[in-house]
């Protein structure tokens, strides 16, 4: 094996180590220099490295901060030397140790970890909509849903402001892709209506008391509750939590039970 060949191999090595302890592909370039040169002005470095003299300065002042590079006052112009290779295995060795506590109160904490991993209920994420085109955007996401749709709705109230064609497209795509979905509706002419063509529309719906009267209609799905409401101006949220959703479609359940 050549003498070329063995002095790459090593420097991979070195270059190796120097990941592992945080470096930057600059501060290798210059450790690498210094390295091979020995003591050497900082422009000796700088040029062999082929940096410029500024960030050479910069590089320098992080490596010796890192404890790879050191100072020597001996030469009237300040000089810089390579950490020798007994203290890179000892850099090495002690990263090795941190990381292996590190690893050990990682696997410790797991069990904890895995509950807070992927959770964001507890800050949930909530987006607001206003107009048609809002509402459009909200549709859309429900259609996005692959599981049954919960809906609380006021057909009567829905069809004061928006029309029967736009609704209609949403019943229909909301068919073409089989996606299903229960209603409790408000107990007016409109929410019979609803009641009246189930069975073609992939649905289940049951009135409410008669008592029941809300204007603003909640969707629930997947891990989301959707509200519009068509009062004046159409104004609408989608609220993103598991926990928020469970106790949407908790009440639903509940009242579904309970409706003729």
């Amino acid at each position: 094996m050549s003498n070329f060949v063995i002095q790459y191999k090593h420097m991979d090595t070195i270059k190796e180590s120097l990941l592992l302890l945080g470096c930057s592909e600059k501060e290798i370039s210059y450790f690498v220099s210094a390295f091979r040169m020995g003591a050497a002005p900082l422009s000796e470095h700088a040029k062999q490295a082929k940096l410029q003299r500024s960030t050479a300065y910069l590089i320098a002042q992080q490596l010796v901060d890192k404890g790879l590079l050191e100072h020597d006052h001996r030469n009237y112009n300040q000089h810089y030397t390579a950490a020798s290779p007994d203290k890179l295995i000892r850099m090495v060795e002690a990263k090795k140790r941190r990381l292996a506590r590190s690893s050990a109160k990682l696997q410790d904490s797991k069990p904890d970890l895995n509950g807070l991993f992927g959770n964001h209920d507890a800050v949930p994420h909530v987006t607001t909509y206003t107009g048609k085109n809002g509402l459009i955007s909200i549709w859309n996401d429900i259609l996005s849903t692959k599981s049954e749709i919960l809906l609380w709705t006021n057909q009567e109230v829905e069809h004061m402001l928006f029309g029967t064609k736009q609704h209609g497209q949403f019943i229909r795509e909301r068919t073409r892709k089989q996606i299903p979905i229960r209603v409790l509706a408000v107990d007016n002419p409109d929410g019979r209506l609803l009641l009246e063509s189930d069975a073609k529309n992939f649905r289940q719906t049951k009135l409410l008391d008669d008592s029941t009267h809300f204007t603003a209609e909640t969707y629930v799905y997947d891990n989301k509750v959707a509200i519009i409401d068509h009062t004046t101006d159409i104004i609408g949220i989608i609220i993103e939590s598991r926990n928020v959703r469970d106790s949407q479609a908790a009440m639903f359940e509940l009242t579904w039970r309970n409706a003729l």
